[in-house]
């Protein structure tokens, strides 16, 4: 006996349905999963930081300001996750025969969010400043070179070995989602979600030259450490929520490009 033949496709014509996916609502869910587990983390670690709970394992495990932990691993997933969409993005739009500015363009999203995620996991920028921070450390006279100049940065050496490059993607992010991205709603993630990326790397800096800091424990009853600590989980909160603003925007773009995607069995 001949088993029945399955047939699954994406149209956009009127197709017979005798099956319908719909994902109307899957990138609400997961935006509030996001968010709810993001405030979460935020107030696991501050209420370890400031409980002055004997468990420093525990703390250590919550704590954003750390890596290979629980944050870090969830940060690590939203971001592979949202190349994974765009890369499927990328698979619809190929499928649909769209131009191949396009296919390339969500293919480059797809590969910077991957490779975002791999940073993040392995704190990759983070360790090549510290590999140029020896090197600073070693014999290079001061402002002699390009290498002396760059040596005189006054803050963490990553932001000028990784900042052109983050800047440029910056911009084709915006110049070229602002394109694909054609509903207002979805155009209001991609600013908002651009912003919190740009206040995160501005509190990076401010917490590398530790210029606030003084008014922040002059005005407030934190010390130095507590007043770091608190500046580098808003830095990592916000760029969080930046994280979930994309995602949100490219859930929201595949389920309209897959709005008659069906499952059909003949």
């Amino acid at each position: 006996m001949t088993p029945p033949k399955s047939n699954i496709y994406a149209s956009d014509s009127q197709p017979t349905t005798m099956a319908l996916i719909s994902m109307d609502r899957f990138g609400l869910k997961i935006f509030i999963f996001c968010v709810l587990t993001e405030v979460t983390l935020v107030l696991a670690d501050l209420f370890l930081y400031f409980g002055d709970l004997p468990f420093k394992q525990i703390r250590n495990y919550f704590d954003m300001t750390r890596e290979m932990n629980l944050p870090t691993w969830f940060s690590s997933v939203q971001l592979l996750t949202t190349g994974v969409f765009a890369g499927l993005i990328a698979l619809r739009i190929k499928v649909s025969k769209a131009p191949k500015w396009k296919i390339i363009g969500w293919a480059v999203l797809s590969l910077f969010f991957t490779y975002m995620a791999v940073d993040d996991a392995t704190y990759f920028h983070e360790r090549i400043g510290d590999v140029f921070d020896s090197i600073c450390d070693g014999q290079v006279p001061a402002g002699s070179s390009l290498l002396g100049c760059m040596c005189d940065y006054p803050n963490y050496y990553w932001q000028i070995l990784f900042g052109p490059f983050f800047l440029g993607m910056a911009l084709f992010i915006l110049i070229f989602l602002w394109k694909e991205l054609t509903s207002p709603e979805l155009k209001f993630y991609l600013i908002l979600g651009i912003t919190c990326y740009t206040i995160a790397v501005g509190l990076d800096f401010i917490d590398g030259n530790k210029s606030w800091y003084p008014w922040i424990i002059k005005n407030t009853s934190f010390n130095f450490k507590e007043a770091q600590h608190c500046t580098r989980v808003l830095e990592e909160f916000i760029e969080l929520y930046g994280t979930t603003l994309f995602l949100l925007a490219f859930i929201s773009k595949l389920t309209h490009s897959l709005r008659n995607f069906e499952v059909r069995f003949i």
